[in-house]
């Protein structure tokens, strides 16, 4: 076995004609009948303020806005009859309110699994500018068997780090990279002192209590429950905060416990002298596996790297910073 560790990412299945970019998710859930498009209008609706959602899909499902989610929540509480304010009514109140960021949580882990299960390799075996290393190690970043299939890798050489189709829809991990609680701390930091936030709020040159349930929730005065006027809405905040913290929780991908699972394989790799990365995304959310390679090598200094790149080697550059790699250890190559 070489000393080479192959690194495998979803352009080398788009390569090999694989349908598997998240634009090519989009489409296929628009085929899928009300229910994938009620998905892609959820998606849409509760992560348009993503600067790039289906190009950086994983990382775009933190972008969900909290102070947003919680305003729908008092929307629907506000088209409530005044007086029916009992369990019942606040649970449906929060559940329309929060209706997109539920459907998100409850439907996408379904529909993309269905998805995986459709994607086929179409057209020749690509070659790579760098070939693949047989003897090597490989990680895939793939959820298809085309290493297997196409290249005649053998199965106990791959660690397909989130899970593959033929290992069944509880081994796939997607999501973003954010710690959930860290967010969530420096979310709240980011709106402090934010006027749409604080406890009082100058209307026609008045000075009124703020009684949106995003301020009353995240802002920087919270509200006791006496002071409510109508303990309906205390109750929906309690709820509806719940249950916006579980969609950050189950939509992160947890690179820490993917590399807990497999840290018998991380420490294989200590005595890799050479990476090459082939059609990586080079996103942020995967930096915690190539750090974690770094850490388990006997010497990580000697590990040559050779980083390919579609379209933009600044991309492939900022990553090369990131990870902290010296520079004279880095070839970066074309894919195109």
């Amino acid at each position: 076995m070489s000393r080479t560790l192959n690194v495998i990412g979803n352009g080398f299945d788009i390569a090999n004609g694989v349908r598997s970019s998240y634009r090519d998710f989009r489409e296929y859930l628009m085929g899928q009948g009300p229910d994938g498009v009620r998905l892609v209008k959820s998606l849409e609706s509760c992560l348009g303020g993503a600067p790039n959602l289906w190009g950086d899909f994983e990382e775009s499902l933190a972008s969900m806005d909290r102070g947003r989610a919680m305003d729908s929540v008092d929307a629907a509480m506000g088209r409530s009859p005044e007086g029916q304010m009992g369990d019942d009514r606040v649970r449906d109140s929060v559940d329309e309110g929060l209706a997109d960021m539920l459907d998100i949580e409850a439907s996408l882990p379904i529909q993309f699994f269905r998805w995986l299960c459709t994607l086929r390799a179409e057209g020749p075996v690509w070659e790579c500018p760098v070939p693949l290393d047989p003897e090597g190690r490989f990680i895939s970043f793939n959820y298809t068997d085309i290493l297997e299939s196409r290249y005649g890798i053998p199965r106990d050489r791959i660690l397909y780090i989130h899970g593959s189709v033929a290992r069944g829809s509880g081994s796939i991990v997607m999501g973003h990279g954010g710690d959930p609680e860290r967010m969530l701390s420096d979310w709240m930091e980011s709106v402090r002192g934010d006027p749409m936030y604080l406890p009082y709020v100058e209307e026609d040159g008045v000075s009124c209590r703020n009684t949106r349930l995003s301020a009353q929730a995240y802002g920087d005065y919270r509200v006791d429950d006496c002071e409510w006027g109508c303990d309906g809405r205390f109750r929906a905040m309690g709820i509806a905060s719940r249950l916006i913290e579980e969609y950050f929780g189950a939509t992160a991908k947890r690179c820490d416990e993917v590399i807990i699972r497999n840290s018998a394989y991380f420490e294989s790799l200590h005595d890799v002298d050479r990476v090459v990365l082939i059609g990586h995304s080079l996103s942020t959310v995967d930096l915690p596996y190539f750090r974690r390679i770094l850490e388990c090598s006997d010497d990580p200094g000697a590990i040559r790297w050779e980083i390919g790149y579609h379209s933009r080697r600044v991309r492939a550059e900022a990553f090369t910073e990131r990870l902290g790699l010296d520079p004279s250890a880095v070839t970066y190559y074309c894919t195109m």
